[in-house]
């Protein structure tokens, strides 16, 4: 049994274990995120449904590990946490770069015939199209720390406070590089029903842009477009858990 502050790999969180649970959903984070940022959702999960949170290292209980830029390290350990557990039907969904960590994921438990319930990738254009704009993890701390303060979803007291913010630093430009130079090709498919969600007003990840995760659907397929922009993971749980679970 996996516990918020113990268990078998430091690599999950589960802020209520359930016991022999029926279905799990498995939250990848967006850049700069932890496990904590699902938090508000355990309140909407329907009855014997375990939520397992991805904990990255260099960040909140595992603040003093060395942050990780190479998606393989991250995919491979995350994997043998899943693995190692009882099998149940799996909901995966990432936000923004836990979209990019859970294309390759979803890739490999496919690859071992996992019980995948469906892929819902959030805020995140394919891996196959070209980025934007140049490197954000590449820009020197202060124009950084501008581009962190344009996009949101960094807390602006966290922003304003020096000290804080060379504690962070390492980590969110490791997420950043992850996320900035994560590219696959368009060829493989994902065999799982697979669900898009686009915010209206996202100027990171356009829902025309997000829809194209359709053309790696081998089936089902679905876009749901939400009256946010790039950042709305806890501040529309319960919106969310509804599209995520419950959304045809």
């Amino acid at each position: 049994m996996i516990s918020h502050h113990s268990g078998p790999s430091p690599w999950l969180t589960c802020f209520q274990p359930v016991i022999r649970p029926q279905r799990r959903l498995l939250c990848l984070p967006f850049a700069g995120g932890g496990a904590g940022v699902f938090r508000s959702w355990q309140s909407y999960l329907p009855a014997g449904m375990e939520m397992l949170c991805a904990q990255l290292p260099g960040r909140e209980r595992r603040i003093r590990e060395q942050p990780i830029t190479d998606v393989n390290v991250i995919v491979e350990a995350l994997l043998e946490a899943i693995l190692a557990l009882e099998p149940a039907p799996l909901t995966v969904f990432g936000h923004s770069m836990g979209a990019s960590i859970g294309h390759d994921l979803v890739l490999r438990l496919q690859a071992a015939s996992y019980p995948l319930e469906r892929f819902v990738v959030s805020a995140r254009r394919p891996p196959f199209l070209p980025p934007l704009k140049s490197p954000t993890y590449l820009l020197a701390d202060e124009p950084f720390r501008q581009e962190l303060i344009r996009m949101g979803g960094t807390a602006a007291e966290v922003l304003a406070h020096d000290e804080m913010m060379k504690l962070l630093l390492p980590m969110l430009r490791a997420d950043f590089e992850l996320a900035e130079t994560f590219n696959r090709p368009a060829s493989v498919r994902f065999h799982c029903p697979l669900l898009a969600l686009a915010g209206r007003y996202d100027q990171e990840a356009l829902p025309e842009d997000v829809g194209r995760w359709q053309e790696l659907a081998a089936g089902e397929f679905h876009l749901q477009v939400i009256d946010a922009g790039h950042f709305y993971v806890a501040e529309r749980a319960k919106e969310l858990v509804q599209q995520v679970l419950l959304t045809p």
